[in-house]
């Protein structure tokens, strides 16, 4: 799993609200997540992304901006 927050973490709730307000999704989608199926790819499996919510709408950018991606699903 990716770390698109970079380190960055927080139980309160305000606090995710903003780190998730702030998220740039484009280039979550196209550097993050991309870098983590690359790596996956290294091992020669297939690889995919799944998310709910936030995650179902990540998944739904890397499916279209990460060419190596086999299978997403949202939920």
């Amino acid at each position: 799993m990716p770390d698109l927050y970079r380190g960055k973490s927080t139980v309160e709730a305000e606090e995710a609200h903003h780190l998730m307000t702030g998220l740039d999704f484009g280039d979550a989608a196209s550097q993050d997540i991309a870098g983590a199926v690359h790596w996956l790819k290294k091992g020669g499996a297939k690889v995919g992304v799944t998310g709910f919510c936030m995650g179902g709408a990540l998944t739904l950018l890397a499916a279209g901006l990460v060419c190596d991606i086999d299978a997403a699903i949202t939920w």
